[in-house]
């Protein structure tokens, strides 16, 4: 059977000795943008160790392969990262472990969670605003210089803590204290596991001492994670000894808490230690540094933050005391745009692997049943064929275009699988942008390297430091 255009092979390595350099320097996401481009494909072969996936970046086909039966994910994502993770939602195979948490999870994530998140968002932020006024009263100090995705990150984790497991972790309240340390924040613990999981998916066991990610080596921030969860646990068992009413009931750790109709527990102690620890990661990780993307734009376009001022004040008025509505957000067009252009520009997101169900034609390719696909998540919102010679070019204004290809742009995958917290991310990137763009001007720190990085969300290795400017 013919198979689609290849990366070069050799025996037994497969594509290694071609993707090999992108993996050393944690940037496989660059690897993938190149390679469809490369081969001049919608579809191509990539060997791993023997075994063929097919990489495709066409909008309808990716479509397709996240929404049809014909096609189920498999525990790719954390097959080989079992010993830290069994139970992630966002890596769990299609089967029914699966569907029993999904069904939980979603169930959890309804409109009245979405507009809880609102008001932990506008709250965190006003604590943001007012910790940045506070050390911008120094008149000398004329700016601040902060590295704005470890408050972003601090925000974000702060608000599905406090929402969905009625819990208040104080990530923000302690970025304020000079003590707080690099090695001891959120944002390094996320990325070290982050990381790990991604090389650990590109190379046997025998390489994982040399890249740092054994379990040992990951011990520190496995720990840091499951000492938080083990907070939250001990919480809301406290609560149930003491009978405290509070909202935790119908928040996400009450219904992974729940007993099933026989009076048992429906989900074990691990399976609801991990989705906790799943729900904080891809909660908060996602967000945040989707709108540290849009703030490193923001920086270098000062006609897109005047566009945005302008419809903030459209809106709002000039009175920074006029409080943020949840009603208002619709009207936030341009505000949209800007995410959802930074969404597109610098996916966070890698792709999403698949499993044929049943034999398959894809892309004028004939498949047997079992064969592996992988969505090139990162070609597709990139390649100029479909969003236009301008396709590296940030410009939120091309979403106003009736030709604007909506469909190719897919930040929260498709189908069973999508994001179940995605309208609770789009809701919180807008009142985070909101209120930072209203209250403050931005600035570039001159020398800094930009460099993104491999994770389970790419993200700026070294984070992104800007002098923060009090307005008029």
């Amino acid at each position: 059977m013919a198979h689609p255009p290849s990366y070069p092979q050799v025996p037994v390595l497969g594509s290694l000795p071609a993707f090999y350099p992108w993996l050393k320097k944690g940037q496989m996401f660059m690897f993938l943008r190149h390679g469809n481009s490369e081969l001049n494909s919608p579809i191509v072969t990539h060997n791993l160790f023997g075994n063929n996936e097919f990489h495709v970046s066409d909008p309808a086909t990716i479509r397709r392969i996240l929404t049809s039966p014909d096609f189920a994910r498999s525990d790719f994502l954390i097959k080989n990262s079992k010993d830290l993770f069994r139970y992630f939602l966002f890596g769990m195979a299609s089967d029914p472990v699966w569907k029993k948490h999904r069904k939980a999870i979603q169930s959890g994530m309804g409109p009245q969670f979405v507009r809880k998140s609102f008001t932990a968002t506008v709250v965190l932020m006003a604590d943001l605003v007012n910790m940045w006024n506070a050390r911008l009263m120094d008149p000398e100090a004329g700016a601040v210089v902060v590295d704005i995705r470890d408050y972003l990150s601090a925000v974000t984790l702060d608000v599905i803590a406090r929402v969905a497991f009625d819990f208040n972790v104080a990530c923000l309240e302690k970025m304020g204290s000079a003590s707080v340390k690099r090695t001891s924040t959120v944002q390094h613990h996320v990325n070290q596991l982050s990381r790990a999981m991604v090389l650990r998916l590109f190379m046997p066991k025998m390489l994982y001492p040399l890249f740092r990610v054994t379990k040992q080596a990951l011990r520190a921030s496995t720990k840091y994670f499951m000492d938080m969860v083990g907070l939250f646990l001990e919480s809301r068992q406290k609560k149930a000894k003491e009978e405290v009413d509070g909202d935790g009931d119908g928040d996400l750790l009450g219904i992974l808490l729940k007993n099933d109709q026989d009076g048992k527990p429906t989900f074990s102690e691990q399976e609801i230690q991990h989705e906790v620890l799943a729900i904080m990661l891809a909660g908060h990780d996602t967000t945040s540094n989707t709108l540290t993307n849009v703030f490193l734009h923001l920086t270098q376009n000062p006609s897109i933050v005047a566009k945005l001022e302008q419809e903030i004040q459209d809106v709002l008025g000039t009175d920074k005391s006029q409080p943020l509505e949840f009603a208002d957000l619709p009207k936030f067009k341009y505000v949209e745009n800007t995410f959802k252009e930074a969404q597109r520009i610098n996916p966070v997101i890698m792709g999403a692997d698949r499993v044929a169900t049943t034999d398959v034609e894809v892309l004028g390719y004939k498949f047997k049943k079992g064969a592996y696909f992988s969505c090139n998540l990162q070609w597709a919102s990139l390649n100029p064929s479909i969003w236009g010679p301008d396709a590296h070019v940030f410009n939120p204004d091309r979403f106003d275009s009736p030709d604007v290809p909506n469909a190719a742009l897919m930040p929260f995958s498709a189908g069973p699988h999508m994001c179940p917290g995605f309208k609770m991310a789009q809701m919180e990137a807008k009142v985070v942008l909101i209120e930072l763009v209203r209250n403050f001007g931005f600035e570039l720190v001159e020398g800094q390297r930009l460099k993104f990085e491999d994770g389970v969300t790419i993200h700026l290795a070294e984070g992104l430091k800007v002098r923060v400017v009090k307005k008029d």
